[in-house]
């Protein structure tokens, strides 16, 4: 794990790992379904998506790894159900 609730110009990234020479950015989005804020899923819109990009790569550009190998990972957590789906370059 290199950091936890990452702070950029761009925006704010959960999750940031590295893993054999890959770079990993987790959004991760909780959510309790039966409330009015919708499943953690539906928060991972494509804004929200294109912002942690954008947070990624001054992360990248600030620890010298501009060039590594990068994936992005949204896990999307049901509060009620106990459910936690994950998915691969989100």
């Amino acid at each position: 794990m290199l950091l936890r609730n990452a702070r950029t110009r761009a925006g704010e990234i959960d999750l940031v790992a590295l893993r054999k020479g890959t770079v990993y950015f987790v959004e991760v989005k909780a959510r309790c379904p039966a409330g009015s804020a919708g499943s953690g899923e539906e928060a991972l819109t494509p804004r929200k998506l294109a912002r942690v990009a954008r947070a990624a790569e001054q992360v990248l550009r600030s620890r010298g790894l501009a060039d590594s190998p990068r994936a992005f990972l949204g896990a999307a957590v049901d509060l009620d159900l106990g459910i936690f789906e994950f998915g691969v370059d989100a």
